[in-house]
């Protein structure tokens, strides 16, 4: 089964605002759903730190459903993972709508569990981005919390990218200009970035990192382009699904958008007649090294381990 396999993306990206070479890994789309998955998680909690990155960015939906999270064995079955993934390694995190949205009489709702992330913003090396920045020597990580209207209108998957630019709007920390630093914006979903709007506020960043697509559910991860079969509200072979691309400013900026496959492609919480299609498509990540002294270079799926 393929989902037992693991493709890692490697990608040079020079930038004359970095000092010295830094590796980040990504991470995205776990959906914990129960503690069967240790065997999955030790297993890439092994292979990052084999890699041994300078930061570590995971990019939402940690678990399928936050109503996990009212369980105190799953409590701490989650947190001991990212403890131990996030020991030595400076980890940058944003909640994804799995995080916080669940569905229950035939409704969608938040449900928030403050106190699970809390206690993951208490380690001594994570980071939960909620409208924030953090800088690190020449690097800037910004997180953006994408919230329950960004996603939901009227009990209906909408992703409202409208919202999201009113939203931003709001925080002037985030769409200042940022000077003299390697800027990194985080967000669980990219489907907002068709608009232009959004792009232009964000012109002071270098590089925007999501997760969300599930690598646009593509089996055997194939190919080396963007597009995807259906993204996660349901619309076929979606432009921005997988990947990197270059998003462009109204005054000819490029701000480089890469999409974390992720892990689970498609959640335990879908429906039951999709789930034979997560056989198909293995777990993803990709590692970033950011660097003021190679060229741009992008190998895509060199390690290819299996699961024992």
């Amino acid at each position: 089964m393929f989902d037992q396999y693991l493709q890692i993306t490697n990608e040079i990206i020079p930038s004359s605002k970095v000092k010295e070479e830094r590796k980040l890994v990504l991470l995205s789309d776990l959906h914990i759903n129960n503690q069967k998955m240790i065997k999955k998680l030790k297993y890439i909690k092994d292979i990052i730190q084999n890699i041994n990155p300078n930061y570590l960015c995971i990019l939402g939906d940690i678990v399928d459903n936050p109503e996990i999270l009212a369980n105190d064995n799953m409590i701490q079955f989650i947190y001991q993972f990212i403890k131990d993934l996030t020991l030595h390694t400076p980890t940058f995190l944003v909640k994804g709508n799995h995080d916080f949205i669940t569905y229950n009489d035939k409704r969608y709702q938040p449900i928030y569990h403050e106190p699970f992330w809390q206690m993951l913003n208490q380690l001594d090396t994570v980071h939960v981005l909620n409208h924030n920045n953090i800088v690190d020597n020449d690097i800037l990580f910004t997180g953006y919390f994408q919230d329950f209207s960004y996603y939901y209108n009227n009990n209906k998957h909408h992703e409202n990218s409208e919202q999201m630019l009113r939203s931003l709007t709001q925080y002037k920390d985030i769409i200042r200009k940022h000077d003299n630093t390697f800027n990194i914006f985080l967000t669980h979903s990219p489907i907002a970035f068709n608009n232009q709007k959004i792009i232009d506020l964000l012109e002071s960043y270098d590089l925007i990192l999501c997760g969300h697509m599930h690598d646009g559910c593509i089996p055997f991860g194939l190919g080396n382009g963007t597009r995807g079969l259906i993204s996660p509200d349901k619309k076929l072979f979606p432009k921005k699904a997988r990947g990197s691309s270059i998003l462009t400013t109204s005054t000819s900026k490029e701000i480089e958008l890469i999409i974390c496959g992720g892990i689970v492609k498609i959640q335990n919480s879908a429906h039951k007649f999709l789930q034979p299609l997560n056989h198909l498509c293995p777990m993803q990540i990709n590692t970033l090294t950011l660097t003021n002294n190679q060229e741009p270079k992008k190998e895509k799926f060199i390690l290819n381990k299996k699961l024992h």
